[in-house]
């Protein structure tokens, strides 16, 4: 298979010093943004996506590879000395990081948490790469039908997964779909649609654009709001990690704390797989992976009381599951190219500027492209959690600095970014706007993770809609005409039939027993 034809090349592309300088650089730009609360790899991604522009597609893949792998155990620190998660999905680790801070051991929690990190993060590596050769001859059978079906099934999983109230995932869907109806489109000669007279819509609203304001103008704009009706009072925060030690002494710590994951395989296993087989959902990410696999811990745990008062299992488990999700989530993306998160909707973008057309012949065509992830992901999480190792004692006045004062800077950043992109000032204006509609649905609770994917999606379902229909002559049994259609077709109308059902029996039998 070319995927794996391509794997020698790939090793021999990372250790060329280009490569390194990038995924070195990628992974303390991650590690960084991770550490800072309410900053994380969209942001970091969001910045360096526009300046990627100049980079060769290898060195791109290699420092974005870096991020994701780091982000997450930066905002492990955060949890740890803080209790504030540096990244939301390491909400978790706090339950069980901080205590262990406020009982004088720091350094053992995070040379824990440094360590379960890279151990999660290479079993979910591996699953992805036993994985790719299972699925890759199913996707070279995929005709226009079938990967229309398959993103309508996509998007119908997008909904079901996101943990909101289900009519709001539908409209948010819905209005990401919406979105790409702007431009030139129509079944067979293009025509002008919702460009009110304007050149600039002929081609579209612009992905980078567009994913750059819902996810991260948005984010910004929610905490200059949230400091505004605070009063702007600044909030201090105090580090109540371990203080009085000296560095020799916390990094011993450290050290030590690496090896305890060992003593819990059973859990490092399950939350692993818990991590890597929710990052496979599109939509869903490492914040349900986390509290799923915590809770599963838990369960299974002998002294369940113990959690939350500094058990090493409960962090195990937290770090495993959202660092083995970034394995998870690059299935669906270079398998079908449906992206698994929000970090990889961004990596789609990445690729539209490189010319590179997402979906099931991806892998075919560009299997050095997916082995600079997979190798960058599996070095970018080493590097940090040596980072985190090799640091600890000397990170925890990093979070201190207040996120309304880096909220406007971050938005200065991308403001400039956007502008830099294709020199154009209408696709700053056409961020800020899709910044706007994704604060709003924040406040109105709508899911924005689920307009961002209809997004992504929408050009695609449309296109091999009217191209499954001229390859048949106009016949519609085309979309039920093999094996695979019929399967994605069934299975787009009848998971939603049973999780209505399931959550219909939940609701009876709770009336029943509550009468």
């Amino acid at each position: 298979m070319e995927i794996f034809a391509a794997f020698g090349g790939g090793l021999v592309q990372l250790l060329s010093p280009p490569i390194l300088l990038a995924l070195i650089g990628g992974t303390l730009f991650g590690w960084i943004f991770g550490i800072l609360p309410g900053l994380g790899p969209l942001n970091a991604m969001a910045i360096a996506l526009p300046l990627s522009f100049w980079w060769h597609p290898i060195t791109g893949m290699y420092f974005f590879a870096g991020i994701m792998g780091a982000a997450s155990q930066g905002g492990a620190i955060t949890s740890i000395l803080l209790n504030m998660p540096g990244t939301a999905q390491n909400a978790a680790t706090m339950f069980d990081g901080h205590p262990l801070a406020r009982q004088g051991r720091a350094g053992w929690a995070l040379g824990i948490a440094a360590g379960t990190s890279v151990y999660g993060a290479y079993f979910g590596i591996l699953v992805l790469i036993v994985l790719i050769p299972v699925f890759l001859p199913i996707l070279l059978a995929f005709g226009p039908a079938e990967k229309f079906w398959l993103m309508i099934f996509g998007l119908m999983a997008m909904t079901l997964a996101v943990q909101a109230d289900m009519a709001k995932s539908f409209v948010a869907v819905g209005l990401g779909v919406l979105l790409t109806f702007v431009g030139l489109g129509g079944p067979e000669f293009p025509v002008e649609r919702f460009t009110f007279g304007s050149t600039y819509l002929l081609d579209g609203l612009n992905l980078v654009a567009v994913l750059i304001g819902l996810l991260v103008v948005s984010e910004s704009i929610a905490y200059l709001a949230q400091g505004i009706e605070g009063g702007g009072d600044s909030v201090q925060l105090v580090s109540s990690g371990a203080t009085g030690h000296s560095f020799r002494k916390e990094l011993a710590e450290a050290l030590r704390g690496l090896l305890v994951p060992f003593r819990y395989p059973v859990c490092v296993l399950r939350s692993s797989l818990i991590g890597t087989g929710v990052g496979a959902i599109p939509g869903v990410g490492g914040v349900v992976a986390q509290f799923l696999s915590y809770d599963a811990a838990r369960a299974a745990s002998r002294h369940p009381e113990l959690f939350g008062r500094g058990n090493p299992e409960g962090l195990i488990a937290a770090e495993s599951a959202v660092n083995a999700k970034e394995g998870g989530t690059l299935l669906p993306t270079l398998l079908f190219g449906i992206p698994g998160n929000a970090e990889t909707a961004l990596l789609l973008g990445a690729w539209q500027i490189y010319g590179i057309q997402a979906g099931p012949y991806f892998l075919e065509r560009h299997a050095d492209l997916a082995w600079a992830l997979i190798l960058g992901l599996f070095f970018s999480n080493t590097v940090a959690s040596v980072l985190t190792v090799l640091t600890v004692g000397a990170t925890s006045w990093v979070p201190r600095l207040d996120i309304r004062y880096l909220a406007p800077s971050i938005l200065v950043l991308v403001a400039l970014s956007l502008v830099a992109l294709r020199g154009s000032v209408l696709d700053l204006g056409v961020g800020v706007l899709a910044g706007i509609l994704g604060f709003a649905l924040q406040r109105l609770r709508y899911p924005v993770i689920g307009t961002v994917i209809g997004f992504v999606l929408g050009g695609a379902v449309e296109q091999n809609f009217y191209t499954a229909l001229q390859s048949s002559r106009g016949s519609y049994q085309v979309f039920l005409g093999s094996a695979i259609s019929l399967s994605l077709f069934l299975a787009t109308f009848l998971v939603p039939a049973l999780v209505f059902f399931s959550r219909f029996r939940r609701r009876f039998r709770g009336g029943v027993m509550a009468g």
